[in-house]
């Protein structure tokens, strides 16, 4: 059966647009609330962030999705490259806290056998003037 004969009175054409226009969000807000699930994963649980966001009266859920979006994602970039930062640095630290321990043992070792040598010495001195 072919619906080129049909004839949609302009009221319900009008309900069957806006209807399209609901579908059309809600499909794209339901893409939108998977970004979020996907963010949700790296973001720990802590105090709400303050983003100073300002929107308008006549803005809509999907708008100021779409403009947060971008924002939580570039604060987790952010976030993930300090933690990369910090852990290079903690890293460092420790490499350095095992080069002062070799140091300083190191350093005993070579004052042991400064000291050693230096009481063979005294000693051959000693028994030489003692002779």
């Amino acid at each position: 059966m072919s619906s080129a004969n049909v004839i949609v009175p302009p009221d319900i054409s009008k309900l069957i647009i806006e209807r399209e226009k609901l579908w059309v969000e809600f499909d794209r807000a339901h893409g939108l609330v998977g970004d979020l699930k996907q963010l949700s994963q790296h973001i720990p649980d802590c105090a709400p962030a303050e983003l100073q966001l300002k929107f308008g009266a006549d803005s809509i859920p999907t708008t100021e999705l779409e403009t947060v979006i971008p924002m939580v994602k570039e604060k987790i970039n952010v976030s993930n490259r300090l933690k990369s930062e910090v852990k290079s640095c903690y890293e460092e630290i420790e490499t350095i806290k095992r080069k002062q321990k070799t140091l300083i043992v190191g350093l005993a070792v070579g004052g042991a056998v400064v000291l050693l040598i230096v009481l063979i010495l005294l000693i051959s001195i000693i028994a030489q003037l003692s002779s």
